[in-house]
């Protein structure tokens, strides 16, 4: 079994941004997956409400601090409308432990530090506790520390983020060096890694066009039942009697309904499976694409050059049929509001992936030509 370096995280944050908890601790997943692959590394998350050991002090926050200090490589703080609960000797908790972080990273100069604010609207409930002059002093004292803070509005955005963030402090940390400008390649490994990496990828994207088409069926089928209503709207026109024709229009648009739902539920189970996927295919994608610039940097080993060809290849497929799901999906009609904004946020979503593997292919084609040259 490969051995792997372990890393910590320290995940910070005010009971206004727990809901984006799972965000973080699903970033993790998939920066683990690359990373186990190609820095030999793996990131595991300390978080005081599951991983803390309990204990007494004079406030709870000590028992937390004293758990956590010296114990964690990365810090991730993430705040919105407030900074919590103050301590003793900090304005909260999670500013207790930003400022233990940069005590760690003072001595060592290997803690990566990195706070992220929410910029989404603020929820009416969380109105009565805000404390807006709060995140303004916080962001004024992180700029004054050095640190280039990010905001974001979505979970997406914030997946993003983390994706390039820790990446690039897990090559750091797994390549011991204090100089973040220096590039440092890893050792050579088999390039049918990358290939493999990517077919993950290309698979899911089948798996996704499957669905497209079964929803490609399912509206079909939708429009032979609108047809064949229509069509029995048109008889029941012809009939003499008003009160009959109340009656069977009343039962033709009973079962419109009934359809319209029908439609709406798959359209829902289809963009529920759908969107995480584009998402986490893009964050992959976007580490792939730090991989190429690693893969430059490393001798022309025996193989790779082939193996270099055979990724274009699975990348060119990758994006012919993306762009043929792409397509399908523009087609489906969104037949309420809450459908209509999810298939906008999925063609969004879309749009982003295309554009990643567009670069990708030719980032693929820059390094096929200077292998070549060797």
């Amino acid at each position: 079994m490969r051995d792997l370096k372990q890393y910590r995280l320290l995940f910070s944050c005010p009971s206004d941004c727990e809901e984006f908890k799972d965000t973080v601790v699903h970033m993790l997943s998939i920066t683990n997956h690359f990373c186990e692959t190609f820095l030999g590394a793996r990131i595991e998350y300390i978080y005081y409400k599951e991983n803390v050991p309990s204990g007494t002090a004079n406030e709870a926050q000590e028992v937390i601090s004293r758990n956590v200090r010296g114990e964690f490589d990365i810090y991730v703080g993430l705040f919105w409308s407030r900074l919590g609960t103050p301590t003793a000797g900090h304005k909260s908790g999670a500013v207790e432990e930003l400022e233990i972080a940069y005590e760690m990273n003072d001595v060592s100069g290997q803690v990566g530090i990195h706070v992220y604010f929410c910029e989404a609207m603020i929820p009416m409930d969380l109105w009565k506790t805000s404390a807006p002059q709060d995140i303004m002093w916080l962001r004024s004292h992180v700029g004054g520390r050095g640190t280039l803070f990010k905001s974001f509005t979505t979970d997406t955005q914030l997946q993003s983020l983390l994706s390039v963030d820790l990446v690039a402090d897990l090559k750091k940390l797994a390549h011991r060096t204090n100089d973040s400008k220096k590039r440092h390649a890893p050792g050579p490994f088999d390039p049918s890694i990358i290939v493999g990496f990517l077919e993950s990828i290309t698979r899911r994207f089948n798996d996704l066009k499957e669905r497209t088409v079964l929803m490609s069926a399912s509206m079909r089928e939708f429009s032979t039942c609108m047809e064949n209503r229509t069509a029995e709207i048109t008889r029941i026109g012809r009939m003499n009697k008003p009160f009959a024709v109340k009656g069977a229009l009343e039962g033709v648009f009973r079962r419109i309904e009934h359809d319209m739902r029908v439609l709406d539920g798959q359209y829902q189970e289809f963009l529920e499976h759908s969107i995480p996927t584009v998402q986490e295919c893009m964050i992959e994608l976007e580490l792939m694409t730090e991989i190429l610039g690693i893969a430059r940097g490393i001798p022309a080993v025996k193989g790779f050059y082939e193996a270099l060809g055979i990724l274009r290849e699975t990348t060119v497929d990758s994006t012919s049929k993306f762009i043929g799901s792409k397509g399908a999906l523009i087609k489906f009609p969104a037949s309420t509001r809450a459908v209509f904004e999810a298939k906008t946020s999925l063609l969004d979503a879309y749009d982003k992936v295309e554009a990643l593997l567009l670069s990708l292919v030719a980032g693929l084609d820059r390094a096929m030509l200077l292998y070549q040259k060797k």
